[in-house]
C-alpha cells in the first residue's frame, strides 16, 4: 500500500513539474512589478507609455488625466498591472523586450489590445510622426534582430510581424497565421500564439510599434511568456 501510494505521489509530482516547465517565465512579462523593468520604451512626439493598475481602472478618476479615457475601456487582463499608450499630439512609440529563445521553445504567448480614433489604418513606411506628408496611423507586434534600432522599419531588421491591422505595407515577412483586423478596436484583450521554431537558440527582440499622425491609438501588451515543448 505504501509503495503504491509512493508511486502515485511520484507520478503526480512528475506531472506537476512537467506542467510547470511547459512554459518559460519571462521576467516581468506580465508587468506585475508595476514598472517597465526588463523592457525598454521609447517615444518621439507627444506620446508616452504608462503602467496602470487595477486600482486605477476601478477608480478612473484617481488615475492621471493623460489616460483616464483608456482606463475607462479595459482593465488589466490578469494581475494588477498593465502597460498602455497615450498621446497628446502626433507621436511614434515603441515597447521592446529582448528575448533569449530556449531550444525547447514552442510558441510565444501574449495578450494584446488596441483602439484607434483615427478614421483608418495607414502605414507609410516609418514609425516616427511627421516624416511623411500623408497620414500615418498604424501599429504592429514584431520580432526583430537584436541589433535593430528601436524605430527601425528596415526590412533587413524585421524577422517577422506577428500582428498588424491588414491595411498598409509593412516591410519583412508576415506570420502565416498572424491574426489581423481592420476594426478600430479589439474589444478587449486578445490572446495571440506565435510559433517559435525558427528562433530556437537565438537572441531576438519583441517590439510593439505604433505611430499616430491621424489620431490617438491606445495599445497594450501583457502576459508575455514562452510555451515549451515537453522533454
Amino acid at each position: 500500500m505504501r509503495r503504491t501510494f509512493a508511486i502515485f505521489a511520484a507520478a503526480v509530482l512528475v506531472t506537476a513539474v512537467s506542467a510547470v516547465v511547459a512554459a518559460a517565465a519571462i521576467p516581468n512579462g506580465n508587468f506585475e512589478s508595476g514598472t517597465f523593468a526588463s523592457w525598454v520604451h521609447k517615444s518621439v512626439g507627444g506620446g508616452a507609455w504608462h503602467i496602470y493598475s487595477q486600482d486605477d481602472w476601478d477608480d478612473p478618476d484617481s488615475a492621471p488625466p493623460a489616460y483616464r479615457d483608456v482606463l475607462s475601456e479595459i482593465p488589466p487582463p490578469q494581475g494588477d498591472f498593465s502597460p498602455t499608450l497615450t498621446q497628446g499630439a502626433p507621436s511614434g512609440n515603441v515597447l521592446l523586450r529582448d528575448l533569449e529563445i530556449p531550444n525547447r521553445a514552442k510558441a510565444l504567448k501574449l495578450k494584446l489590445y488596441w483602439e484607434t480614433r483615427a478614421e483608418r489604418w495607414n502605414y507609410k513606411g516609418t514609425w516616427k510622426p511627421g516624416e511623411e506628408d500623408t497620414g500615418n496611423s498604424y501599429f504592429a507586434v514584431q520580432v526583430l534582430k537584436r541589433s535593430a534600432e528601436a524605430f527601425s522599419s528596415d526590412r533587413g531588421d524585421i524577422l517577422e510581424t506577428i500582428f498588424a491591422p491588414d491595411e498598409g505595407s509593412l516591410p519583412g515577412p508576415m506570420a502565416r497565421r498572424a491574426p489581423s483586423s481592420t476594426g478600430p478596436s479589439s474589444g478587449g484583450w486578445v490572446s495571440l500564439s506565435q510559433p517559435l521554431a525558427a528562433y530556437r537558440g537565438k537572441a531576438v527582440t519583441l517590439r510593439l510599434a505604433e505611430v499616430d499622425d491621424l489620431g490617438p491609438i491606445a495599445a497594450g501588451i501583457d502576459d508575455v511568456k514562452i510555451k515549451l515543448r515537453r522533454p
